[in-house]
C-alpha cells in the first residue's frame, strides 16, 4: 500500500533531519549541553548573534523540525 503524499513528506523531513545530527556528530560540532537560556532570546534571525550556526541547527531547526513531524 502506497503513502499519502503527506506522510511521505514527513518521513522525508525526518530522514533529512536524522542526515543533518549525524554529519553534525561527524563534524564533531553535536553538543551535548544546550546553549543558555538567554541564547533563545535573540530577535535576530537564526539567533546569529547568540549562537552558532550549529547551535541554531541542533536547538532550533531539528527541534522543530521534529515536533512538526
Amino acid at each position: 500500500m502506497r503513502h499519502s503524499p503527506i506522510v511521505d513528506i514527513y518521513q522525508r523531513a525526518s530522514s533529512h533531519a536524522d542526515r543533518i545530527e549525524r554529519e553534525l556528530q561527524r563534524l564533531g560540532a553535536w553538543q551535548t549541553q544546550p546553549p543558555t537560556a538567554s541564547a533563545f532570546e535573540s530577535g535576530k534571525a537564526f539567533f546569529m548573534d547568540t549562537m552558532t550556526f550549529h547551535q541554531w541547527l541542533q536547538f532550533v531547526l531539528l527541534p522543530r523540525v521534529r515536533e512538526i513531524i
